[in-house]
């Protein structure tokens, strides 16, 4: 839905319809309009590109960035990394919310800004998962052996501690994209990511603060739309897990 729009959207999600305002599911417009006549399931399937965009972008960036320092973390335990991982703790310890408003304030409101911020926040999460995974890893006997073989550390860390100390960072990278639905539609909410026209779930929420009593589906169905995203990908998540944990029957 998000990838391809034009070829789901009945109508145009910027096209506003005469006579149309705030009218309620029909059959020319399934979940109703908003208070300026625009079709709101069109909107609501155009709203889907920037709510996924902002979780893949993070996703991104929390694995090139948190996990990757994490595992450098876990496995060589030297100062550096303690150093990197003490920057995470700090990072960590500002509300995600507060980092995006920062970015938004001091590079301007838009969808990078807010990709770019959802990354930051989530990295230090997966910096700690990575950092655990590969301190378990780095303590077996593989690792063992192929330091008394004379293997470089560096080629453990990449073909054999970073493959094995993986599935715990997939998991946790589900759960990251969907923290990042939510906080991007909380941003949006708050007037700092997507900006009207453009469509977005959290701007519908925003605007339909204002029309609760008299058009209820111009908040239900946004409302719906985050839900159900959030959950498929934390589901997503458990079946990740059950498929990476040695110990589960999926994973044979």
């Amino acid at each position: 839905m998000a990838a391809v729009p034009s070829l789901i959207a009945p109508h145009n999600p910027l096209h506003s319809f005469a006579g149309a305002i705030l009218q309620p599911p029909s059959a020319r417009f399934p979940l109703g309009t908003d208070p300026i006549g625009r079709d709101v399931l069109s909107r609501l399937i155009y709203g889907a590109r920037p709510a996924l965009t902002v979780g893949l972008v993070a996703v991104a960036i929390g694995a090139s960035v948190g996990a990757l320092s994490g595992f450098a973390a876990g496995f060589f335990d030297n100062r550096l990394s303690n150093i990197v991982m003490r920057l995470w703790d700090g990072v960590f310890a500002v509300p995600a919310v507060l980092i995006g408003l920062i970015l938004a304030a001091t590079f301007g409101s838009g969808i990078t800004v807010v990709a770019v911020a959802v990354g930051i926040a989530a990295a230090p999460s997966l910096a700690r998962v990575a950092r655990v995974a590969a301190l378990a890893e780095s303590q077996r006997g593989y690792v063992e052996a192929a330091d008394a073989l004379g293997f470089r550390r560096r080629r453990v860390f990449w073909r054999h501690v970073v493959p094995n100390a993986l599935g715990s960072v997939v998991v946790q990278l589900a759960l990251t994209m969907a923290f990042a639905i939510l906080l991007e539609s909380a941003l949006a909410f708050l007037g700092v990511s997507t900006q009207p026209p453009a469509p977005s779930w959290g701007v519908m929420l925003s605007d339909s603060r204002n029309y609760l009593s008299q058009a209820w589906w111009y908040g239900l169905f946004p409302g719906l739309a985050i839900t159900l995203l959030v959950l498929a990908v934390n589901l997503l998540a458990d079946a990740a897990r059950d498929a990476l944990d040695p110990r589960s029957d999926r994973s044979r």
